[in-house]
Order: structure tokens, then sequence, then C-alpha cells
């Protein structure tokens, strides 16, 4: 039988209904955060040294009347743009790779909306690389969504895996301190949860960072590629979760968290990919050998899970 003789993997729908639950989550957070004034457009809108000239060029105002008077334009802009990401939330639950092509068309609107916040976020860190890494899957869980059924099947794994890859090792860089400061944030969230001083935060971040950054190479191997994936799942929610527990202060009726908890819901996908990734490595194991001869520790010469590319698809 010839390779193109073949059957081709089945594209299973527990991974598609996770990525619509990520995709779902992260729009409707985003664009809460956006509604609420929480979006980062004044990093654009106020930059002196990208506008000043078109400014004065185009609209014949110095810089301190159109700093004075853009206020109402930032606002708007970010309004305007919080209910598109909320839109976009709402006709997630409809993209299949078979239909609801206008779902699918919403839903990329909205991932190219999400890339302003993605770029405007890394230049407000002084252009540092791990924040330009962090933030890549957040505009990726849509767009792989879009692509679940319809892409290759290796080509879509390969997405899939660099996205994660860039927002553990961005996640890695900030825990070690590795080129950039080791953020007080970072260790308020560790003192705060697990109630230890500020020299044993530091120690468990060090550790967790280079965890990070290994998980990339990890993940594969095929062997190490399920407790690699459940690892990066965990850690993905709980450091979401982190936001709010870390956070809230109940001594004052938890004034002041929703922005927090529209932060840690944002950042779910952060473990919700790896999660499809490992539904779909599981999934495309039982259909080919059942569960019982799954083998996660032995066997590393066994072919890659994500198989040839497939050419049927989830409903």
């Amino acid at each position: 039988m010839s390779a193109t003789d073949q059957p081709q993997p089945e594209w299973p729908p527990g991974p598609l209904w996770i990525l619509r639950v990520a995709t779902v989550f992260l729009f409707a957070a985003r664009g809460f955060l956006y509604l609420t004034n929480h979006g980062p457009l004044s990093v654009f809108f106020w930059n002196q040294d990208w506008l000043e000239v078109g400014v004065f060029r185009f609209l014949g105002l110095d810089w301190e009347t159109y700093a004075a008077n853009s206020e109402v334009v930032i606002l708007s802009t970010q309004k305007s743009m919080g209910w598109l990401f909320i839109s976009a939330a709402a006709v997630a639950c409809f993209v299949s790779p078979t239909r609801n092509r206008w779902a699918s068309g919403v839903v990329l609107g909205g991932a190219v909306f999400l890339i302003p916040y993605w770029l405007l976020a890394w230049v407000e860190t002084d252009y540092r690389l791990p924040m330009f890494l962090e933030h890549f899957l957040q505009w990726m869980t849509p767009l792989l969504l879009v692509g679940y059924g319809r892409l290759p099947r290796m080509l879509w794994c390969g997405l899939a895996w660099l996205a994660v890859s860039c927002t553990f090792v961005g996640h890695g860089h900030y825990a070690i301190g590795l080129g950039v400061p080791v953020t007080n944030d970072y260790i308020n969230l560790c003192i705060a949860i697990l109630h230890c001083n500020a020299d044993t935060a530091k120690t468990l971040l060090a550790w967790v960072g280079w965890v990070d950054l290994a998980l990339p190479v990890l993940i594969l191997l095929p062997w190490l590629r399920v407790p690699a994936l459940g690892y990066m799942a965990l850690w993905g929610v709980m450091t979401a979760i982190a936001r709010i527990v870390g956070h809230w202060t109940p001594a004052e009726d938890y004034y002041g968290l929703h922005p927090w908890l529209a932060e840690a819901i944002v950042r779910l996908p952060h473990g919700l990919v790896p999660l499809t990734l490992l539904v779909l490595l599981v999934a495309s194991r039982k259909s080919v050998k059942g569960w019982k001869k799954i083998r996660v520790w032995k066997n590393p010469r066994k072919a890659d899970e994500c198989g040839p590319v497939g050419s049927r698809t989830a409903g």
C-alpha cells in the first residue's frame, strides 16, 4: 500500500471544543478589558517620538494640544475594539472546519485586532523579547481554532508547538531573570500564594523558569510528550489563576479584582492549548492502538503521533 493509499487520521472533536472554549475566554476577557479602559492603545496614541511630526503635519496641532484632546479618540477606539472582541467570542463556538465559514471570518478579524495589543504590550516593556514571546500564544489561539481540521496535521501541530513554546520560553526568561529583571509581580504572586519569603520565592521561580525553558524540547521527545504536555496544561492554568489569588483583598470586599479576573481568563489559553495538544495526542494513539497500549515512558522510536497529513475533519 502506498503512502497516499494509507488511511488518514481523524481530527477528533475533543480538541476542537477545547480550542473553542479557549478562544471564547480569550476574546471575552480581552473585550471586557478594552471596554473597561484597560487597553494599551495610549502607548501608541501618546507616543511623542512616533506621532509628533505627523500630528503637526496632518492635523496642524502641537503635541500638547493633541495630547490634551486625544483621550476621547483613544477611549472610543478601545470600546469599538472591545465590542469586536465580544462579537468574536460570541461566534467562536460556531467555528468548524466543515461549515460556518462566516464564524471563522469573524474570529480571524478578532485575531487581526489582537495584533496591536500584542505589539504595544511589547513596546511598553521597552521591546523586551520575553514579553513578545509570552503573548504570541494568545494571538495564535484563534488561528489554531480556525486552522483545526483545515491545515495539514503536521503543519497544525508544528504551529501549536511553536505557539506554546514561545509562551513558556517567555515565562522562563521572566522567572529566571534571563536578560530581563525578575519582576516584583512574579515575586509578590509567589509570596502571596505560597506564604514564603522573597528569597524562597526567587529560588522557586528560578527552578520553574528552567523547566519552562526545557519544555519545548521535552515535548519533541515521544516518550516524554504526554507528561510534558500535561505539566504545561496544568501550569498554564495555575499561572493564569494566580492573577486572582495574588491580587484579591477580602478586607476590601475584593474591590478592584475585576481586571485581574479578566487577566486570569485571558491567560487560560496558556494551559488550554497544551491541553488541546495532549487530547489530540491521546485520541490519535487511542484510535490507532487502543487506550491500553499507550506507552508514555517506553519505545521512544515510535512514530510521531501527530501522524501523516489529515484529510478528514471533526464537525
